[in-house]
C-alpha cells in the first residue's frame, strides 16, 4: 500500500483490516494486531515484537527455522493478501477465525500423495442412474497426462433413455493439482450445457470435493478464485439445474471421453453421438439392462 500510494495509485495507504497504521508488506501480513488470532494457531513460538522490528524477508528468515512450516506459512500471507485486496475493494471475504482452517485446506487439496486419487470407489451394484423424463443428465470428469503436460476434459449430455444428446472432449493445459482439473471440467460442463441449449439438466461428476463446495457455495473460491465464481455464474444462467456427485465407475463415459483429449488438438464436439470405442460404455449404462 505505501508503494502504492508513492506512485498515486491510491490515496490512504491506512490498513483496511484495523484503520489505524500504514500498510506495509510486513504490518498487512503480520503486525496489525486483529492478524494475532491467525498467526497464533501454529506459528505462537516467534517472537512477536522481535520479527516486528525487522522486515517481512526476515521474517521469512524466521520461520526457515522450522521448514516444515514454511508451506504453511505462505499459503496463509497468500490468504491474508488476497483478504486484505477484497477488504480495500469491498468485496465478501473470508473471516479471519477461519484462515488457517482454509489454508490447511488448500494445502491438503495439492498433496501429490492425496492428488492421485481422490474419487471415491464405486460400492458394489451402483450404476449410472438416468434423470427423470422430462430432464436431462451431464456427466463431465477430468484426465490428468502428466507425460505431455495437458489433461482432458470428458462431458456427456444424455436423456432418460440413456441417449446421448451431446458429447465433448477438449485437450487443456495441465492445471496445478486435479481438484483444479475437476473444477475447470464443472465450469465446462456448465458452459457446454448452456450452448446446447438442454438448459434442464444435473451435472454430474465423481469429485466429491468440488460438488459439495459447489453445493454449498463455501469459501472453496479462496483457493481457486475466479474459476469457482465462473462455474455458479454459468451455471446459474440455465434455467433449471442441479449437482450431483457420483462414483468413479458410473462416470465411465465422461472419463473416457476426457481421456480421448489426449489424441485431439483442442476441442472436439458429437452431436446424439459418442466415437466408436466409447459408444459400448454408453450402451452399457443403458436404464434397460438393469431394470
Amino acid at each position: 500500500m505505501e508503494n502504492l500510494k508513492k506512485k498515486r495509485i491510491i490515496d490512504d495507504d491506512t490498513c483496511h483490516q484495523c484503520s489505524s497504521k500504514v500498510e506495509s508488506c510486513l504490518y498487512a501480513l503480520w503486525d496489525c494486531e486483529g492478524l494475532r488470532q491467525v498467526w497464533d494457531v501454529d506459528f505462537n513460538w516467534i517472537n512477536r515484537h522481535h520479527a516486528s522490528n525487522g522486515t517481512f524477508e526476515n521474517l521469512v528468515e524466521i520461520v526457515l527455522e522450522k521448514p516444515h512450516l514454511l508451506e504453511l506459512f505462505a499459503v496463509i500471507a497468500w490468504f491474508l493478501w488476497l483478504r486484505q485486496n477484497k477488504l480495500r475493494l469491498k468485496e465478501e471475504i473470508i473471516p479471519l477465525n477461519r484462515v488457517v482452517f482454509e489454508a490447511k485446506r488448500f494445502l491438503s487439496l495439492h498433496n501429490p500423495i492425496r492428488m492421485t486419487n481422490p474419487k471415491l470407489p464405486r460400492p458394489t451394484g451402483v450404476k449410472w442412474r438416468p434423470p427423470d423424463q422430462c430432464e436431462y443428465k451431464t456427466n463431465f470428469d477430468g484426465a490428468m497426462f502428466h507425460d505431455i503436460g495437458e489433461a482432458g476434459l470428458g462431458v456427456v449430455i444424455r436423456n432418460h433413455d440413456g441417449e446421448v444428446m451431446a458429447a465433448l472432449s477438449e485437450k487443456i493445459p495441465q492445471p496445478s493439482s486435479i481438484t483444479l482439473l475437476e473444477l475447470l471440467a464443472a465450469r465446462k460442463v456448465a458452459i457446454f450445457v448452456h450452448e446446447v441449449g438442454l438448459h434442464n439438466s444435473i451435472l454430474e461428476g465423481d469429485s466429491e470435493t468440488v460438488i459439495k463446495a459447489i453445493q454449498k457455495c463455501d469459501m472453496f473460491q479462496y483457493a481457486f478464485g475466479h474459476h469457482f465464481r465462473d462455474t455458479l455464474l454459468y451455471a446459474k444462467s440455465l434455467q433449471n439445474f442441479s449437482f450431483s456427485h457420483t462414483y468413479r465407475q458410473s462416470n465411465c463415459v465422461a472419463d473416457a471421453l476426457a481421456k480421448k483429449a489426449r489424441y485431439h488438438s483442442s476441442l472436439t464436439v458429437w452431436m446424439e453421438s459418442v466415437p466408436p470405442n466409447i459408444s459400448s460404455l454408453v450402451i452399457i449404462d443403458k436404464p434397460f439392462l438393469y431394470q
